[in-house]
């Protein structure tokens, strides 16, 4: 692809998908290249690996490319240690916080 398809493709648009392809004309141009083949192999990474790409997503400010790998692989960024909830307190604030944060999730 040459440098006037990328410019006509970005001016031809919508604002989301010039978004996007904003940022994957970063990532292009700044990541190395563990961090490039790192993201077409996401499912794979050991934990370590998968971090520093969120990381080096979020220092060149790629947020729809990172959100994007954080929503599609969530059960790797979500702990699911039920003996953490040994360790909460479920005062009234915690319950009402709760409440409030389930009131704002499902608008």
């Amino acid at each position: 692809m040459e440098k006037e398809q990328i410019l006509q493709q970005l001016f031809s648009q919508t604002k989301e998908d010039k978004d996007i392809l904003l940022e994957q004309l970063v990532f292009c141009k700044f990541a190395n290249e563990y961090d490039f083949e790192n993201y077409f192999r996401i499912g794979k990474l050991k934990e370590s690996d998968l971090f520093c790409l969120i990381s080096f997503l979020y220092h060149q400010d790629c947020f729809l490319m990172m959100l994007d790998i954080m929503n599609r692989y969530r059960d790797r960024f979500v702990s699911h240690e039920e003996s953490l909830l040994k360790e909460l307190d479920f005062s009234e604030q915690f319950m009402s916080r709760i409440e409030k944060i389930k009131g704002v999730a499902e608008c």
